[in-house]
């Protein structure tokens, strides 16, 4: 009795071979010698061998690769040795052998079956070439997208049907500060708009632009959200790949609005500033030169004083119309100089004349060291840096108090002190005072500004490669310095 015949009898049920070659799987019986002793006719379909051709050969020779036997040769003999019986075995993914020699990726299921005084073993042959292609193509438009989106200066997150992160682009992980896969429930909680309640943010909800600040580095962002088809076994990002899932995902767009919104707020500020500050200059001259051509004869003295009055507003709306140049220059980053030997022996006693005209009930005093190097300097920026400190404190300090302006050289540069006696400010508010329309509350009802000139002072000091700073004074009042390079001829 041949082998063929033996094993048919051991199934020996009608039944049982209906079920066999219904199957649309590739199946083959083998005994615990790995010897072939049955297959269906899906066996022969998908793996080109004739039934007959099957029977009696071994399954290491005929239908596994030589590549894959060892592994396939070590799960079969675990599989004899612990198997148990009617439960599936392990699951190999690996490539069969048709008969014209080809091969084709394949799933591989042996379940043990203990008959009275044998073993044998069912052989699933699934193939897999389908899903292998899909995942291909899948994998390959991953990588597109992955592509498009690494060098987008957006943030872009993908999130699946569960919310899990399934792709986040190097801006994603910048802006968010993020180690770590992030659930979009995670990423919506980081969302700040400044309203009582949280933004109604969902999976699968087109959204935005919606602008919010962004937990844990403060941007303020752009939010825009779409929903997306992924495809079936896209991968979350730390999940295995079993537990992929497709369907309905959502893509959200994040944009860095943060420099943008800070432009918005300094034009607000600007225009405010523009409304306020040359409204009153303007004004004066306005009503003033109407008054000298409209009214009769005018006493000498009175006419003086409106002429004087004239001239101070015209030099306030000058120097605010400075200020105003350098900060849009600053705004730009366009603040351009041509370094050139400035003496501050020369320039500081000019500087000090013109404002004790301006301020004639404060006291001036100066004090220039001996022998002091030229520095590198812009006469016209330098100029207004300085003027703008020396005005800053005269404007502040009481009237008959006085403003010193101190010249030293340090350590080989040279440092410039303005030293007031006013009312000072807290020594928190040192960094602050340079910011663009800052203005202490100590300082701020004593008299009309803008909170420019010390911002100008800065950057036009920076852009010689100076530094600026401030410091309150132990005994009351302030101090603002400079210090300013010396000018070299290798400059």
């Amino acid at each position: 009795m041949s082998h063929g015949t033996h094993a048919l009898e051991r199934v020996n049920d009608a039944r049982a071979r209906g079920i066999l070659e219904a199957a649309l799987d590739a199946i083959i019986v083998i005994d615990a010698e790995g010897r072939i002793t049955e297959s269906n006719l899906a066996a022969e379909r998908i793996l080109g061998w004739l039934r007959s051709d099957l029977v009696g050969r071994m399954l290491q020779d005929t239908v596994i690769p030589p590549r894959y036997r060892g592994a396939h040769q070590r799960a079969f003999a675990q599989h004899i040795r612990t198997g148990i019986p009617g439960i599936l075995g392990q699951r190999l993914e690996l490539h069969a052998r048709r008969a014209d020699g080809s091969e084709f990726p394949c799933e591989l299921i042996v379940t043990r079956v203990d008959l009275a005084d044998e073993v044998i073993f069912a052989g699933h042959i699934r193939d897999i070439s389908d899903r292998r292609e899909a995942e291909r193509a899948i994998r390959e438009s991953e990588a597109r997208l992955r592509t498009l989106t690494e060098a987008m200066p957006e943030a872009v997150f993908l999130f699946d049907a569960e919310g899990r992160m399934v792709i986040a682009n190097p801006a994603a992980l910048e802006l968010t500060a993020t180690g770590s896969p992030l659930h979009f429930a995670g990423l919506v909680g980081r969302l700040d708009t400044g309203e009582d309640t949280p933004p109604a943010i969902s999976l699968g909800q087109r959204m935005g632009p919606l602008e919010a600040r962004l937990a844990p580095r403060g941007r303020w962002v752009e939010w825009s959200s779409h929903p997306v088809e992924v495809p079936p076994d896209t991968t979350a990002v730390g999940q295995d790949a079993s537990s992929g899932t497709g369907g309905a995902a959502t893509m959200v767009v994040l944009r860095d609005v943060t420099e943008q919104r800070q432009a918005r707020v300094t034009r607000d500020a600007f225009i405010g500033v523009l409304s306020h500050e040359l409204r009153t200059p303007v004004t004066t001259l306005y009503g003033t030169a109407n008054l000298l051509t409209r009214a009769g004869r005018l006493d000498d003295d009175v006419r003086d004083e409106l002429v004087r009055d004239m001239l101070a507003e015209a030099d306030r709306l000058q120097r605010l119309v400075e200020d105003l140049l350098v900060l849009s220059r600053a705004e730009l980053g366009r603040i351009e100089v041509v370094p050139e030997p400035i003496l501050m022996q020369r320039l500081i006693p000019r500087l000090v004349s013109a404002e004790e005209a301006r301020w004639p009930a404060t006291r001036f005093h100066f004090d220039i060291a001996q022998q002091l190097p030229p520095v590198v300097g812009d006469e016209t920026y330098l100029s207004q840096a300085l003027r703008n400190l020396i005005g800053n404190a005269a404007k502040y300090s009481p009237v008959g108090s006085q403003v010193q302006v101190h010249v030293e050289s340090q350590d080989g540069d040279v440092v410039v002190r303005v030293l007031d006696e006013g009312p000072g400010f807290p020594p928190e508010e040192a960094e602050r005072l340079f910011e663009l329309f800052y203005r202490s509350a100590r300082t701020a009802q004593r008299a009309t500004g803008a909170g420019i000139g010390l911002f100008v002072t800065k950057q036009l000091v920076e852009a010689l490669g100076g530094t600026a700073w401030a410091v309150a004074r132990p005994g009351g009042g302030s101090e603002f310095g400079l210090r300013l390079r010396p000018y070299t001829e290798d400059l």
